[in-house]
Order: C-alpha cells, then sequence, then structure tokens
C-alpha cells in the first residue's frame, strides 16, 4: 500500500468533487506499491513576472527513483470549447490545460532550484472520472501518448500516427524585411498565441537583442498590448524594476533559466551562424514548454534554410554510407 500524505484522509467527510478525490486516493493507496508516495492536495505559490500565481496539485505520486507524476483530477461536466477543455465553478469558466501548465511550471521552477544535478522526471496526466474527452487536442493531452497504447493493442498490422496536442503547436517562423514589418511580424505572432488558447501572462517575448541594442526596449506598449519590461532600475533588494505591463518581455540573456508556456522570439538576426549565435537560438528556442513562434530576419531565414538543407545532405550520405 502507498504511503498518503497527509495523514487521516480515510477519516475526513466530505462531498461532491472532494468525495471523488478521497476515492481516487483509496484507489491509489490500494493500488501503488509500499515504496510509492502520493501526495494529496499540495498547495503552491510562485512569483512570475512580479505577480503572485497560487494553485493547487490534487495529487502528486513520487516513485523510489524520485520521479513525479502529477494527477489532475476534474470531476462532473466539462466543456470542450474552441479555447481548450474547460470547467464551469461558480463565478467563471477555467481552462483545464492552463490549470495542469502552471502546476508543471510552478513544481519544476521548484526542483530546478533544489536539483542542481540529476533532475527528477516530471510527467502530468489528467483524470476524468465523469466525463469522456472527446478531443485530446481541447485537454492539452500528446495524443502521441494515447496512439503509444492503441499501438500495443491493435499490433504492427495497423499504424496508428499521433497529431499536436495542440492546434497549431507546431514552431511557426515568420520572417520580417524592416523595422516595421519587424513589429508587425511580432504583433502577429503574439495574436498566435492568444489564438492558441494561451493567456498573456503565459506568453513572453523574448529579444534576440540585448536591451540596449533592441527595437522594443523604448516601447511601453506593443499594438495593444502593454508591455512589462525592465526599467534598467533596482530596489533596494537589488531585485529588477518593471514597468506595467500585461505582456512580459525581456532579452534572451536576461530570460536563460527562466521558461513560459508560449514563447514568442522575435529580432532574431545575424550574419553568420557562429557559435554565438547557436548559444542564443538554443537558449531562446529551449525557452517554450508549449508553443513557439520564431520571428526571424530574412538573412538570418535564408542562413538558417542553408544550414538545414546541408544537414538533410549529409544525413542522406550517411544513410547511403551505412547501407
Amino acid at each position: 500500500m502507498a504511503h498518503i500524505i497527509p495523514e487521516g484522509w480515510q477519516a475526513l467527510q466530505a462531498t461532491g468533487a472532494e468525495q471523488r478525490e478521497i476515492e481516487t486516493l483509496a484507489q491509489l493507496a490500494a493500488g501503488l506499491p509500499d515504496a510509492y508516495t502520493v501526495y494529496h492536495g499540495v498547495h503552491w505559490t510562485r512569483v512570475h513576472q512580479g505577480h503572485a500565481l497560487v494553485g493547487e496539485i490534487d495529487f502528486a505520486i513520487v516513485n523510489p527513483a524520485g520521479n513525479l507524476l502529477l494527477i489532475e483530477q476534474k470531476s462532473g461536466y466539462l466543456s470542450e470549447t474552441p479555447e481548450g477543455l474547460t470547467k464551469h465553478y461558480e463565478k467563471k469558466e477555467k481552462r483545464v490545460p492552463a490549470q495542469m501548465a502552471r502546476s508543471v511550471e510552478a513544481l519544476r521552477a521548484r526542483l530546478n532550484a533544489y536539483c542542481h544535478a540529476d533532475k527528477p522526471l516530471l510527467e502530468s496526466l489528467l483524470y476524468c472520472p465523469d466525463y469522456t474527452v472527446r478531443q485530446p487536442g481541447t485537454a492539452g493531452i500528446d495524443p502521441a501518448r494515447i496512439i503509444a497504447y492503441l499501438q500495443r493493442l491493435v499490433g504492427s498490422a495497423q499504424t496508428i500516427e499521433a497529431g499536436s496536442p495542440l492546434d497549431g503547436s507546431d514552431v511557426e517562423i515568420l520572417t520580417y524585411a524592416s523595422h516595421a514589418d519587424l513589429m508587425d511580424k511580432t504583433k502577429t505572432a503574439i495574436t498566435r498565441g492568444l489564438g492558441a488558447g494561451f493567456k498573456k501572462d503565459m506568453i513572453s517575448v523574448v529579444t534576440y537583442r540585448g536591451r540596449e541594442h533592441s527595437c522594443f526596449t523604448p516601447l511601453d506598449k506593443l499594438g495593444p498590448h502593454a508591455l512589462k519590461a525592465f526599467t534598467g532600475q533596482y530596489d533596494l533588494l537589488g531585485s529588477l524594476i518593471y514597468s506595467e505591463g500585461e505582456l512580459f518581455i525581456d532579452s534572451v540573456h536576461r530570460f536563460k533559466g527562466q521558461s513560459a508556456p508560449c514563447i514568442v522570439f522575435t529580432e532574431i538576426d545575424f550574419e553568420e551562424l557562429d557559435e554565438a549565435a547557436l548559444r542564443k537560438l538554443f537558449v531562446g528556442m529551449t525557452r517554450a514548454t508549449m508553443k513557439l513562434v520564431m520571428v526571424v530576419s530574412e538573412r538570418a531565414a535564408e542562413i538558417l534554410l542553408v544550414c538545414f538543407e546541408a544537414r538533410l545532405k549529409t544525413t542522406s550520405a550517411d544513410r547511403q554510407q551505412g547501407q
């Protein structure tokens, strides 16, 4: 039987959704080995872009290796909308994928702060005891996980392919030819993120250029979006002071070590794809946990295309030699 934290859960008097969680907890306790630990009702708080985010993880399962599985349980009826899977509460509807993403990011940030060597694996799972999700993409569920299970059931005679967990969640690349075009394409990239269901507090604009040379530094708004940007000043404790705004923006140098569900990586421009350019590209592109939109100059896009084609030729030649 798994170890349940906190103890005394069998004696709790609960109704409705809380009772359904107790039932799930009983299943986990009975079904998992003794070496597993299940944390129930884990509350978290995280400061992100100057704002305090709070949430709760329904179940956090830790195996003997220290790896974690987070389970988000949604009891009752759910709605599959163009904006994603939603759950209606007393005052408003909340998007399930956004809730799950915030919980995962909050715990991952906490783990990264303490686990400097081997970091534990962190996975998440959505459990709907009363509802069958018909469109996995609305829940942010990776169809590849579902397909892998189905493939084992049907065998290799029938090939099943998975799609993306979000419509249009592949990396998008927009090119610009001028300063005005850069601004327009960046606004388009932000709109793409909003259209994919991400709220503004889940989107971060990351500039390839540093603050001293970025075209975005003088701006306090980008289209209708008020920017939350570093002012160049620090408070008495040495913390960065940011402007009032709803859309976070910072340079790739300062954003290193951070992440966001949706990243708009903009102002990408270079004459040569050298080691420094590769490092900046790698850092900026890996900041996104769910969606990435890149805004690249036409000359940089051409360089990337040439490098990509050269890599394809090399790979093809290596395969032919291997045959």
